[in-house]
């Protein structure tokens, strides 16, 4: 039998909503023009008033200081507002925030001041509505977004600390520990899965032989919302490779752990997905390589463009490349004529880095790269026969990379003075062949194409060569083992987002240098710039 209190307070909060609805209404007539008078903190303070007191009448908890803050943040809030536009989504008494910049000169940093304001509101709210006495079971309401924590029972005391972690991040978590003594478990379980806006998978050595949590973990692959979490140094269950995952093997506990804070992040964008627009700024701003203007002309410099590396001796620089140039060779040389079992693979590694290690001027990010493909398979000990003294070969030429960061790596900014969000990581459905060849394929032709001749210097044409390259080969490639597999979805994936990177480099560039009138060819700039932006638009996609 239905409480007969449920209806009205449902009623009340469908009242809310209403009146949060006609507050947008207001927002958007007042920010396309429509009306005259422009919206102010005091138009927002009245509604706000309103929604007050429809939760005063439902529970009578709520005090005037906390009402009178509610209030003051939505009036600050729309103080930011003015001439923007944003949008409440309200459905199933679920209230999500978007907000979108009408104008191109909006700052990425007062976009994210709005949407800092927004989450303090939403928050508020939905504090001040559970605050209410018994009239609302916040376990089964849907009106929270929340993600699921798919687990071992017997990692659970392991565990525990992530748990607490997500709580005091304001994540909404549910795990099966949370079921009533009695409850049908395996029916709860199954709607929660449904219902869930993301499943967090925590792979162990326990969890990767339960077939429970494999069970989970497919019906958030099917649902477009798997989180992977790496724990231990276990294989995946089959099926769930190509979904990437956040790796804390070594992780330290702290929030602040660079893996941590991609999988925090990425929870944050499953429970509010960012726009194509923030997405493209995030992957912009991880980009390795960027681009820059110069002598009318873009061209590719390692990030941040304007930084120098620490020293600046440019014949040591040369010598310790060269030396690492004859090193590969002699690696290459002994990989070829002698019998192995290596493969052709790591030959194509070697080529690479030597193309890199000649290539003027060199790029600490494309010789990194190229030496985490070589790592690889020194990690993979006696599965190889390294022929002759080529193990010890490809083993120095990994040791002396590190001697080059003081030399070539731009000095990095802090990153606690700028911070950034980590990228987003790749959808479910992003590794279809026959799409990421097209992609590809598409990037080839638009940096070999006549307009891509006059606006690129040749380090950025080398760059993105570079990089389509990369993924060429690791789509090709024919993996022989589980572990081979893996590096070539890696690589792909590496190889994806450093091109999204840097072609949206190159957009930028191309627009600042269109508008200040920095580039020789402008016309050919904008063909190019048209035909990078429908890249990136495929790109983006696959986040």
């Amino acid at each position: 039998m239905q409480d007969p209190n449920e209806q009205p307070l449902v009623r009340k909060i469908n009242g809310i909503s209403n009146q949060i609805l006609e507050l947008v209404d207001v927002l958007n007539e007042a920010s396309y023009g429509s009306i005259s008078s422009p919206v102010t903190p005091e138009n927002l303070a009245e509604l706000t008033r309103e929604m007050i007191g429809d939760l005063f009448e439902m529970g009578g908890r709520i005090g005037q200081v906390e009402a009178k803050l509610l209030a003051n943040e939505i009036g600050d809030a729309a103080a930011l507002f003015r001439m923007k536009t944003f949008r409440v989504e309200v459905g199933s008494l679920r209230l999500a925030r978007r907000y979108q910049p009408l104008r191109e000169s909006t700052t990425h940093q007062t976009k994210r001041t709005i949407g800092d304001a927004l989450e303090r509101i939403e928050r508020r709210i939905v504090d001040l509505i559970w605050d209410i006495d018994g009239q609302f079971d916040k376990s089964n309401s849907p009106m929270s977004l929340f993600i699921l924590m798919s687990l071992s029972v017997k990692d659970r005391e392991r565990l525990e600390a992530v748990h607490e972690l997500f709580i005091s991040e304001g994540f909404p978590v549910w795990w099966c520990f949370d079921l009533p003594p009695g409850a049908d478990w395996r029916s709860v379980l199954d709607e929660q899965l449904q219902k869930a806006a993301a499943v967090v998978t925590f792979w162990t050595e326990e969890s990767v032989r339960s077939t429970a949590v494999t069970e989970e973990a497919a019906v958030g692959q099917k649902g477009g919302k798997l989180l992977h979490v790496l724990m231990d140094d276990v294989t995946l269950p089959y099926g769930f490779s190509e979904t990437q995952y956040a790796d804390l093997r070594n992780w330290d506990g702290s929030a602040l752990h660079p893996e941590y804070r991609k999988l925090s992040q990425a929870i944050r964008d499953k429970l509010n997905p960012p726009t194509p627009e923030e997405i493209n700024q995030r992957i912009v701003a991880a980009a390795p390589i960027a681009a820059t203007i110069e002598d009318g002309r873009i061209t590719a410099r390692d990030a941040p463009p304007t930084a120098k590396p620490l020293l600046t001796d440019e014949f040591d620089l040369e010598q310790r490349l060269e030396a690492q140039a004859t090193l590969a060779e002699k690696a290459n040389r002994a990989i070829t004529s002698l019998d192995n079992n290596l493969g052709d693979a790591i030959r194509l590694d070697i080529d690479h880095f030597l193309n890199q290690a000649r290539r003027r001027p060199a790029s600490w990010y494309t010789l990194t790269d190229s030496i985490s493909d070589l790592r690889f398979y020194l990690r993979m000990g006696d599965e190889l026969s390294w022929p002759g003294s080529s193990r010890n070969m490809i083993e120095n030429l990994c040791d002396r990379h590190e001697a080059l960061r003081p030399y070539l790596q731009p000095v990095q900014p802090s990153a606690v003075s700028s911070p950034s969000l980590p990228v987003p990581m790749f959808g479910q459905d992003s590794y279809n062949a026959d799409l990421l060849g097209m992609i590809t394929s598409k990037a080839i032709a638009a940096f070999e194409s006549v307009e891509a001749a006059h606006v690129l210097a040749e380090p950025a044409r080398k760059t993105a060569e570079y990089f389509t390259g990369s993924i060429e080969q690791a789509l090709s490639s024919q993996p022989s083992s589980e572990p081979s597999d893996n590096k070539r979805l890696a690589k792909i994936r590496r190889g994806l987002l450093d091109l999204a990177g840097f072609i949206g480099s190159v957009i930028v560039s191309i627009g600042a240098g269109v508008a200040g009138n920095l580039l020789t060819s402008v016309t050919a700039a904008k063909t190019l710039k048209q035909t990078l932006e429908k890249i990136m638009n495929l790109l983006t996609d696959l986040f």
